[in-house]
């Protein structure tokens, strides 16, 4: 009489953390403090990469000074998620540089993610808007990535790094402070063919020869059409609108918070003549400290007298100019 066989074994169901089953079936799953321990990130990075995982957007949220947590979870997911599409850090810190290096790896290498987004807090005076140019060099260094659209900000000082992919990038009030910084986002504008409208906003240049180096971009790029320029001190205007002058790859030029001396408005006038190209050139008064009236005469000037000027659209927006120039705009417009 032969042995009996035992009853085959049922398959046991493989037991999960809570936390696992609740990353894998929601669509947004926000990372919160209440998960930020060290012990969590091995359970969130398993449940992102569970073949089940349904993430399409993955939020760091106010998570501030817990670089090892942010850096075992970005360096685990790597960029083997295919659901993930976008990723957020809102009102979060980073505290080490080499954090913000991870991300971007990330970001350079992803074949997924196509939009992020950067609401940090300050970990030092100096921190957001060094993280600012970085991840703006890593970006516009590599149009080939997969990133569509990247914000970046941070409250306090209303600093924003705007990019959409191949159309636009803006930096508000970002300080530019050195030749180095400068050169880096020129060297990664000139590699990227994508963005066609490039805004500068109250940066804070001062340096001439930081201005220098811009208008050398200015004058040779042929992908940059569009030019949006705040907080340009005198010699700044002079600058770009010479280097401008010969560039026949731009059509568009927005000065803002320049105080119109009349060496700035002879360069600008000069422009219009030279620049057969340039069809919209809006101009915006800046904050200037003795209070004297803007001076737009020489380029009034050349638009009433020289008809081939290719100037479609005109626009003075917030600027104190003196009585004859008025009364020269007011006979141009009859």
């Amino acid at each position: 009489m032969t042995n009996p066989q035992p009853p085959p074994c049922k398959r046991q169901r493989r037991i999960l953390h809570p936390l696992h089953e609740q990353i894998v079936n929601c669509h947004h799953f926000r990372i919160d403090p209440i998960h930020s321990y060290l012990r969590n990130a091995p359970i969130i990075v398993a449940a992102l990469l569970d073949d089940t995982c349904i993430v399409s957007t993955l939020e760091f949220s106010r998570i501030h000074n817990d670089d090892a947590f942010i850096k075992t979870i970005i360096h685990g997911i790597k960029d083997s998620i295919g659901s993930l599409e976008t990723l957020l850090f809102e009102k979060c810190t980073l505290q080490y540089d080499d954090t913000l290096e991870s991300i971007l790896t990330l970001l350079d290498t992803t074949r997924f993610i196509t939009e992020v987004r950067f609401n940090l807090i300050h970990a030092s005076y100096e921190a957001i808007p060094r993280q600012a140019l970085r991840i703006a060099q890593v970006l516009l260094s590599n149009p080939a990535n997969f990133v569509n659209s990247l914000q970046f900000y941070s409250p306090p000082d209303h600093l924003k790094l705007d990019y959409t992919r191949r159309q636009r990038f803006c930096l508000y009030n970002v300080p530019i402070r050195s030749l180095t910084e400068i050169q880096q986002l020129t060297d990664a504008l000139t590699k990227n063919d994508s963005i066609t409208e490039l805004g500068l906003h109250n940066c804070r240049i001062q340096e001439e020869t930081i201005w220098a180096v811009l208008a050398g971009f200015v004058k040779r790029t042929q992908t940059v059409e569009i030019f949006e320029l705040d907080g340009m001190n005198a010699n700044g205007a002079i600058l770009v609108a010479n280097a401008m002058k010969e560039n026949t790859s731009i059509f568009a030029l927005g000065i803002q918070g320049v105080d119109l001396q009349e060496s700035v408005s002879e360069s600008i006038a000069d422009l219009l003549l030279c620049n057969k190209t340039l069809t919209y050139l809006e101009l915006g008064g800046g904050s200037s400290t003795n209070r004297k009236p803007c001076s737009i005469t020489a380029i009034l000037k050349a638009l009433k007298s020289e008809s081939d000027i290719a100037l479609l659209q005109f626009c003075l927006t917030k600027m104190d100019i003196c009585n004859s120039d008025v009364l020269l705009l007011a006979d141009m417009l009859k």
